[in-house]
């Protein structure tokens, strides 16, 4: 007889699912708020294990990237090794050497940071849905299988009282196995309810507490990363200066060999050059602050090329370069309103400041000077002694700095050349502040 019941009510269970699931019976016992909660556990659960799966993913791409990370400092370096061996090509050999251990590294940077991403991000979100949302969501089924028993059991008590010529007793044994369904579904409801939360609420925590080791973990990998670059900052400048002095020379050679072909009066040094003179020289002769040519060509930066992408990065025709060198040098009223190439004008001003006489903009002897500001760390320190430098300059040497500065600040502005300040800086600082010849090729 009881296991009559036993297959009764299990019927009659699974039939009470199988109504609420295809929506054909509403379930009424279960509050909205534990609804609100479960479904906030299977939010969570989707959202964590596809957060989850995919750092793993990514930091699967990324150990794939550090091999070929590693072999590409293994090509820089063994490159070194060869250029090493020739002195005259000793800086590339530097150059190579320095770039090969900043890879090597930047790939053991890159795999700390995925360390922390695979273990300790992934796979502690991971372990959150593992235990203790599932946990939560195994609770709340054993809620379910007593609330629907307690639907069921209602159910009974309501059909018995409908069905004629039913004894009392029987009424009365329905109605008490009824009550004690009752009293279970209340206790599974409170348990339920405070794990669902509780699982929600670990989730919570465990999710904001896995995502600031996230970015704590990009931080530390990108102020490590930039720490370094910062300390290469100065070898950075020493070489780009390098190439600049050994383009200069071989323009020089250039123009020597040109010149040999040239007449005897051609050959003579021009009486009113422009390139290669002193700055009190130009502004003397021209009777203006600043050096006409320095108007002309600053004047026509402003007016037609703000917007030239790559302006003073792109090297513009070297024989319209000399061109209009060649017309400056010889006393000619030049007229730049015929020059499309914008290039043309910036390369001109770069070789006008890069072959400034007797020395460059910022002076030999304050070379060294200016290259260790870089190793001050408090700005405000480091303005003051910016400042004091900048006012030993030669009167004639701080008004071209400033109006070179306020130019580099304006294109700075013009976000389609693609110039902010540290590529201005970049390219235009070789030529106002370097070495004397012995120091840069003797880095």
């Amino acid at each position: 007889m009881n296991s009559m019941k036993k297959i009764k009510k299990s019927f009659i269970i699974a039939k009470q699912s199988v109504l609420e699931k295809t929506n054909t019976r509403e379930n009424t016992l279960e509050t909205e708020d534990l609804q609100k909660k479960e479904k906030q556990v299977d939010d969570a659960t989707f959202h964590l294990r596809k957060i989850a799966k995919h750092i793993v993913k990514e930091t699967q791409s990324i150990a794939v990237s550090i091999q070929d990370g590693n072999l590409l400092a293994d090509s820089f370096i063994d490159w070194s090794v060869k250029t090493n061996e020739e002195p005259e090509l000793s800086v590339l050999g530097g150059v190579l050497n320095k770039v090969g251990e900043f890879q090597v590294a930047h790939e053991d940077l890159r795999a700390k940071l995925n360390a922390i991403l695979a273990n300790d991000v992934a796979e502690s979100l991971r372990n959150l849905v593992k235990n203790e949302l599932k946990q939560a969501k195994e609770q709340k089924l054993k809620y379910d299988k007593v609330r629907l028993s307690y639907d069921a059991a209602l159910s009974e008590v309501a059909n018995v009282k409908k069905t004629k010529g039913v004894k009392p007793q029987k009424i009365t044994e329905v109605e008490d196995e009824c009550e004690k369904v009752r009293k279970d579904f209340i206790m599974m409801g409170r348990e339920t309810k405070h794990l669902l939360n509780d699982g929600n609420n670990v989730a919570e925590f465990t999710t904001i507490e896995r995502l600031c080791d996230y970015l704590e973990a990009y931080n530390s990998f990108f102020q490590k990363g930039q720490r370094w670059l910062s300390q290469m900052l100065p070898d950075i400048y020493e070489y780009r200066l390098y190439v600049e002095k050994r383009k200069a020379d071989l323009e020089e050679q250039a123009r020597h060999r040109n010149t040999v072909l040239l007449s005897p009066q051609m050959n003579q040094a021009p009486v009113n050059k422009v390139f290669g003179e002193s700055l009190e020289t130009l502004i003397k002769r021209d009777g203006t602050p600043l050096p006409k040519f320095i108007n002309d060509t600053f004047n026509y930066i402003k007016t037609r090329a703000m917007d030239e992408e790559g302006i003073f990065r792109v090297s513009g025709t070297k024989r319209e370069v000399m061109e209009y060198k060649n017309k400056y040098d010889s006393g000619e009223d030049v007229d730049l309103s015929g020059v499309n190439d914008p290039h043309v004008i910036t390369g001109l001003i770069k070789m006008f400041l890069r072959e400034l006489h007797p020395e460059p903009l910022l002076t030999y002897s304050r070379y060294r000077d200016f290259i260790q500001i870089s190793d001050i760390e408090e700005s405000t320190q480091k303005i003051t002694v910016l400042r004091q430098l900048v006012a030993s300059l030669p009167k004639a040497n701080q008004d071209l700095l400033k109006e070179l500065l306020e130019l580099a600040q304006q294109i700075s502005n013009h976000t389609e050349n693609k110039m902010g300040v540290a590529n201005l800086a970049t390219v235009i600082g070789p030529n106002i502040l370097m070495p004397n010849q012995a120091e840069s090729y003797s880095m």
